[in-house]
């Protein structure tokens, strides 16, 4: 007796076999999936194509001494990097200053990017949505995040987020809305599901990373995603992508 012949989405079959699948769209945008179960894991978490850094780049670092320079660096620039500092949290004078005697606060400038990557931080402080007004990019990869606050989506001009390389097993609705959020990465964590709210929460996304996690589907509302160009989905579960997600405009 003949088996059944396998599934497909817009003319594309899906590998059966647990192979990468890419299913390209009419303009040449990718989506990527993986079908059947998520590869192993061994030892820590696999590498996410869209994270350009390494951690061999924290190999000269000073861990938390001598912050006290690039946090007065930061006020003068907007942008500080705290990367590869073996912190254990974010430090208070991130958001909220302690100007040094030669400072003048009307020469300082309002942080717009906020580097934490690399670096052991279990939990954000709920203060961080202090710098809601100014922030616009903010990179905690590789960390050990396993929540987030309600206070972040106070972040409200945040443009880039990247949460890659957590322990994060799900989203809380009320602590992910972001109106002007356009690049968001949550590959390389532990995620199962999506919030059915994610789509319009996010209203101006443009690039999605999610590989290497434990999903099996996306919500529906990912179709409300108008300006969506790009999302990576390797490395899950995923059997089916959903009629309202492929056909996006953007996508």
């Amino acid at each position: 007796m003949p088996g059944r012949p396998p599934p497909s989405i817009r003319g594309q079959t899906l590998n059966t076999s647990f192979q990468k699948q890419q299913l390209q769209h009419q303009n040449g945008v990718t989506i990527e999936v993986l079908t059947g179960p998520p590869p192993l894991r061994r030892g820590g978490f696999l590498k996410d194509d869209s994270d350009t850094s390494s951690s061999s780049s924290c190999s000269s670092s000073s861990g938390g001494a001598g912050l006290q320079p690039l946090l007065k660096a930061g006020r003068a620039t907007g942008t500080l990097n705290l990367s590869c500092r073996q912190l254990k949290g974010v430090p208070t004078e991130v958001y909220a200053p302690s100007l040094a005697e030669d400072e003048k606060f009307w020469e300082c400038r309002g942080l717009t990017k906020l580097d934490l990557s690399h670096n052991e931080i279990e939990a954000l402080p709920p203060d961080l949505a202090l710098l809601g007004a100014t922030l616009r990019v903010l990179l905690l990869r590789q960390n050990l995040l396993s929540s987030l606050p309600p206070s972040l989506p106070s972040l409200e001009n945040l443009l880039t987020l990247d949460l890659s390389g957590n322990r994060i097993k799900e989203l809380d609705p009320s602590s992910f809305a972001f109106p002007l959020l356009k690049d968001l990465s949550l590959s390389n964590n532990r995620i199962s599901s999506l919030p059915p709210s994610l789509g319009p929460s996010l209203p101006s996304l443009q690039t999605l990373h999610l590989s290497n996690n434990l999903l099996r589907s996306f919500p529906p509302s990912l179709g409300t995603l108008q300006k969506l160009t790009t999302l990576t989905a390797t490395g899950n579960a995923l059997e089916v992508v959903s009629p309202s997600l492929l056909a996006l405009p953007s996508l």
